[in-house]
């Protein structure tokens, strides 16, 4: 699956200001030929601390 469609249908802009915010700890990708790659399980990782309860409060 693309990261883009993992963290819900998210812009290549809104995509590329995750990897530039250092306060986001976004995972680092590795380019290969142009393109970028990243670990599966990190992005699983992030998604999973950036994710909220339904009172607001992180998970």
């Amino acid at each position: 699956m693309r990261v883009r469609e993992q963290l819900g249908g998210v812009s290549e802009v809104t995509l590329w200001r995750f990897q530039r915010d250092p306060k986001l700890g976004f995972p680092t990708p590795v380019r290969i030929n142009a393109r970028l790659y990243f670990k599966a399980d990190e992005i699983d990782a992030w998604i999973e601390s950036h994710q909220h309860t339904p009172d607001g409060e992180a998970a």
